[in-house]
């Protein structure tokens, strides 16, 4: 009953027995239904891909585009992945270099990071550092891996520090400390947008309107998001419309929500208003009652330490 439609691939068939490649698409309407009926999280959507900028510095000094970069071949030589979180690594052409090079990408030029991510169409870029730091306890080589993320006006970090045995080489250690990194970048939307059913709040708003398809268009895109339960109109006129979104999880998880779907929401008051254009700068914690505005970065923060630099 979930199943919507399914495709045959690569099928093989011999005298006893008959192989295939199925590809099963299934209704995420009544997925969802039944995932909230049975109480298991889960994360409804995936993350617009992110851009991965690998500089790795040794000695010899700080390589980002160079064929000998081995930290670029070691994201670049991931095995392809499902991931909920897309991951781009550049090719390193000649408009990229244009775009930014290892200085700009080791300062956290914005300017720069935000070209490239209109390049590619992705949801941002990061920064991602691995310094060879000597041997590490096993008698192998040992990198500090730093994972930079620009986020309004301040730099979100995390990482790791990874080192192997003596007969694992650098490039091998480098492998694994990608692939890490690319687990707890899924790890970290998985717990920003996770969707948990023991929480369930509401919040009234008011939706400043020009026309009828302002509405139209702003009602289509809260109908998408999947955290809001149930949208209530309980006002409207040709200026304005006022509802309830009746919503699951964390208040920061449906401001992340919004924001990807092109909507903020900000404090003005003792109002809440929710406009389009997610951009930066909007958003708060709240809830259905007034209260003080505080300032929020979403999605969090890359592995254990969370260090925010305003």
């Amino acid at each position: 009953e979930l199943v919507q439609s399914f495709e045959v691939a690569d099928e093989r068939v011999a005298p006893n027995r008959y192989l295939a490649s199925l590809t099963f698409l299934f209704k995420p309407d009544d997925v969802g239904r039944l995932l909230r009926d049975l109480a298991i999280p889960y994360a409804p959507s995936a993350s617009e891909p992110i851009i991965v900028l690998p500089l790795f510095r040794n000695a010899a000094g700080t390589m980002l585009w160079e064929d000998g970069n081995p930290w670029r071949a070691a994201w670049a030589g991931l095995a392809p992945s499902n991931s909920l979180v897309p991951v781009i690594v550049p090719f390193g052409e000649l408009v990229d270099m244009e775009i930014i090079g290892a200085a700009q990408a080791e300062a956290g030029d914005r300017e720069r990071l935000d070209r490239l991510v209109e390049r590619y169409g992705a949801g941002e870029a990061i920064v991602v550092d691995a310094v060879v730091t000597g041997l590490s306890p096993e008698g192998g080589p040992s990198v500090a891996v730093t994972v930079r993320r620009f986020q309004g006006l301040s730099v979100r970090l995390g990482g790791g520090v990874y080192g192997g045995g003596m007969s694992e080489s650098l490039e091998t250690v480098l492998a694994l400390a990608a692939s890490t990194t690319r687990a707890q970048l899924e790890d970290e939307w998985k717990e920003a947008n996770l969707l948990r059913f023991d929480r369930e709040s509401s919040v009234v708003v008011d939706i400043p309107l020009n026309s009828v398809s302002d509405w139209l268009d702003i009602r289509d895109r809260l109908a998408g998001i999947a955290l809001i339960r149930k949208l209530e109109l309980t006002a409207m006129s040709s200026r304005f419309a006022r509802a309830v979104l009746h919503y699951i999880g964390e208040d920061q998880q449906l401001v992340g929500a919004l924001a990807r779907n092109d909507l903020r929401i900000d404090r003005e008051a003792d109002l809440w208003l929710l406009h389009r254009g997610g951009g930066e700068g909007g958003g708060g914690d709240f809830t259905s009652t007034p209260a003080p505005v505080t300032p929020m970065i979403v999605p969090g923060v890359i592995g254990p330490d969370t260090i925010v630099i305003e």
